[in-house]
């Protein structure tokens, strides 16, 4: 898929960020091909994405953003996605989406006029939700 998809940190876990070795932990990054603010994910040998890593220079532990170019279509991939969302308040949207965010989580603290130019925010319980959402934009 040729497309960005955007994962973003917002209200209190904004502030603390996220735990980059558990974020990593969920994707199949390819350690040869990874850096700091690069990893790249691989899951067959035609389905790969490269992630760009924004973390606070101050906690290079944490992560506060990043950016997947060219997602992989592996279902797997997306779960790993939700479960990144369940870590906290965290959103997720590409180019034409709305924003989501876990289900059973609170939007509270979305950045100011991001509801009002994206949409949402959409509640995910699974892939399927993701890949209706994909079909439609």
């Amino acid at each position: 898929m040729s497309f960005d998809v955007f994962i973003q940190c917002y209200g209190e876990t904004e502030r603390v960020g996220l735990s980059r070795d558990s974020v990593r932990s969920l994707f199949p990054v390819v350690e040869s091909d990874s850096q700091t603010g690069y990893w790249r994910v691989q899951y067959a040998p035609d389905d790969s994405c490269d992630f760009y890593i924004g973390s606070d220079e101050s906690d290079a532990a944490r992560l506060r953003h990043f950016m997947v170019s060219r997602p992989c279509g592996d279902e797997r991939f997306w779960m790993a996605l939700i479960s990144v969302l369940q870590m906290g308040s965290v959103m997720m949207y590409w180019p034409g989406s709305p924003v989501m965010v876990a289900a059973g989580t609170r939007a509270l603290g979305l950045p100011e006029g991001m509801v009002e130019d994206l949409g949402g925010p959409v509640p995910i319980h699974s892939t399927d939700e993701i890949f209706k959402l994909l079909s439609e934009t």
